[in-house]
């Protein structure tokens, strides 16, 4: 998972703390999401100022991004740590040194039994040249520190591998591709193809028109579970 500085104010004060529970949850607008524990420091400046920032760090910035997540703002001071800016919104301090900033209104919060998971909305993402290949994010140049647990080891980016929502069409394009299976319907196997679009057409076999024709239930009210296809 990313690992991430969210900023809030607390009661005036810079505050900001590491967080590895964030997505993104919707399109347009656009929502992020962050888990946080209610017993955070951090969980009264967002929802008294109704906003926060998520911060991207890079690799080179572990030491401080680390040293956020085990200090609380309740004892230290943190707002020294890093260089701090403001965008049009005031209460959403943000990192200057890290690669990438989203200021965010707060637009949900939802309570679990151990974390509040706050919904915001992105106002403004801010970044620099450096970080851009032809005017988009390239998360070589931005070097993100990524989190796995539960053993709580920091990684960096591994090796490109592939296009996203593309490499995946090379089986979408095997229109031919004819499938027998045996899913427990009452009528024995039946055959199973793709059409264009890659949804499938049900054939019973001869097997099953002859169960058919003795008077069981017929082809239409068999379904097909996604997980098949």
């Amino acid at each position: 998972m990313p690992v991430t500085l969210v900023g809030t104010l607390v009661d005036g004060r810079v505050n900001f703390m590491t967080v590895g529970w964030i997505s993104r949850v919707n399109g347009n607008p656009p929502y992020v999401c962050i888990g946080i524990n209610k017993n955070h420091y951090t969980v009264k400046g967002i929802i008294d100022n109704k906003g926060f920032s998520v911060n991207f760090p890079s690799v080179e910035m572990m030491e401080e991004t680390d040293y956020c997540g085990i200090v609380s703002g309740r004892k230290e001071d943190k707002s020294k740590l890093f260089e701090v800016f403001y965008g049009k919104f005031e209460n959403a301090p943000m990192i200057k040194k890290c690669s990438l900033n989203l200021e965010c209104g707060l637009v949900e919060t939802l309570e679990l039994p151990t974390h509040y998971l706050f919904v915001g909305e992105i106002l403004e993402a801010y970044s620099e040249e450096r970080y851009l290949t032809d005017g988009r994010l390239d998360i070589e140049k931005m070097k993100p520190l990524l989190l796995t647990m539960p053993d709580n080891s920091y990684w960096t980016v591994g090796n490109y591998k592939g296009a996203a929502r593309e490499i995946g069409l090379k089986l979408k394009d095997k229109k031919d591709i004819k499938l027998q299976h045996s899913i427990g319907s009452r009528y024995g196997e039946m055959d199973f193809s793709l059409d264009q679009e890659g949804k499938p057409h049900i054939h019973l076999t001869e097997e099953g028109i002859r169960e058919q024709n003795r008077g069981k239930k017929g082809s239409k009210d068999i379904h097909i579970k996604e997980e098949y296809w």
